[in-house]
């Protein structure tokens, strides 16, 4: 529908469209991550990315695209809005890592270059594990000024843990790679598993890159946590949020704007 509208008369609509299909691509391939090699999973993720360009392009002021060089042998690719107004991972391969806040710290580098954005006023958000890899961040790169967890979390792995049925979680703390990923594979093929389960394994196992070896995924989530010593290193103010998404925006947009002007001296309330 999007190609059908009139983008010059009707940009909004042509806008919305894109954007609608775009998440519609993104959100498709969640459903068939258990086979990695799998051709469509680089289609959706370049049609996702091609209608989501094409709808910022419509916006009233558009947002610049550019990728910014790490030492960490990976790019980031950024969107940044000028003042008024899932991509990384599966293209180069490079997947949840324990240096994620190289990244956040190359963007923020890179903004306080710029003379419309004023570097008093940065927040971090992180949605879903971006929960965790925000908070992270921030105990390192210390120029923000809040942080926001959506759907935080401390540690994947003792949360998998929970969710685990206990002869896996034995197997699991045991280190016995070839037993507990044969009891997955069990697991996985048997008809009354749950559906959240495989996707569990299916998500996890294709956003760390180790589609043969669960084991190794379980292993590669221990290493990206938050315990008391490293949360002593943040004394940024957090919002933690969970369920009530109709309110999410108005929530946290006003809680950041209190945060900014407490942090500039033009508010009386404390963090």
């Amino acid at each position: 529908m999007a190609i059908s509208i009139n983008s010059t008369r009707f940009p909004v609509s042509a806008r919305e469209q894109y954007f609608r299909v775009a998440r519609y691509y993104r959100k498709a391939s969640f459903f068939i991550r258990h086979n990695a090699s799998d051709p469509r999973l680089s289609n959706l993720l370049n049609a996702s990315l091609a209608d989501f360009q094409a709808a910022i392009k419509l916006l009233p002021q558009p947002a610049h695209y550019l990728w910014l060089n790490t030492t960490q042998n990976f790019t980031v690719p950024v969107y940044f809005y000028p003042a008024k107004q899932t991509q990384s991972s599966q293209q180069q391969k490079i997947c949840f890592i324990p240096e994620w806040r190289e990244a956040v710290m190359l963007v923020v580098d890179y903004v306080a270059t710029r003379d419309d954005v004023d570097v008093e006023r940065l927040g971090l958000g992180g949605i879903s594990y971006g929960g965790l890899l925000a908070p992270l961040a921030v105990t390192q790169e210390h120029r923000f000024a809040a942080v926001l967890t959506i759907d935080g979390m401390l540690n994947l792995q003792q949360l998998l843990e929970t969710e685990f049925p206990l002869s896996l979680t034995k197997l699991a703390s045991s280190g016995n790679r070839t037993a507990f990923n044969a009891a997955v594979e069990e697991a996985y093929s048997v008809p009354g598993t749950s559906t959240t389960f495989r996707w569990a394994v299916d998500q996890g196992t294709w956003l760390f890159d180790t589609p043969d070896d669960p084991y190794e995924w379980y292993e590669k989530t221990g290493a990206i946590y938050l315990d008391e010593a490293k949360l002593q290193q943040d004394s940024l103010p957090c919002l933690c949020w969970l369920g009530a998404e109709h309110q999410l925006g108005m929530v946290t947009l006003d809680w950041l704007v209190d945060v900014f002007d407490w942090k500039t001296g033009n508010s009386t309330t404390t963090h």
